[in-house]
């Protein structure tokens, strides 16, 4: 179980610029294992980035996740995605099908895009330190 997070923590990095944020999740996600989707009843949020191509959003701890769980996400909970099989699995199929990933949005929906082979890349990179 992740421990709550201290408000000001996650006001700073909510506030931080993309590639602190991306680096930060990257380094998370390898120490935990863990990311962290946002899913409802019809199943994990997406959204559009500037070119209007979907991407799945990720986090490194739920209450980023929970923080930007409004308007469109109101009432979506963060959900536990473990990190081998979304680099195994989910990453290929995500590439497969022309998905792009949002790396840690902010409310805002502010994220950091990224090709799922890339972000592949990033994590079994970081991943290889810890083995």
């Amino acid at each position: 179980m992740n421990e709550p997070l201290h408000p000001k923590k996650i006001a700073a990095l909510l506030a931080a610029p993309g590639p602190v944020r991306f680096d930060h999740l990257i380094a998370q996600a390898a120490d935990s294992e863990t990311l962290w989707g946002l899913k409802n009843e019809e199943g994990w949020v997406s959204l559009a980035n500037n070119a209007q191509a979907d991407g799945f959003a990720i986090w490194p701890h739920p209450d980023f996740a929970q923080a930007c769980a409004t308007g469109d996400w109101a009432g979506c909970e963060p959900v536990a995605i473990d990190i081998y099989r979304f680099v195994e699995d989910w990453l290929p199929d995500m590439a497969s099908k022309g998905l792009s990933i949002a790396v840690f949005p902010t409310p805002a929906m502010r994220g950091v895009w990224i090709a799922p082979g890339e972000l592949k890349s990033c994590l079994e990179e970081e991943l290889a330190q810890y083995e």
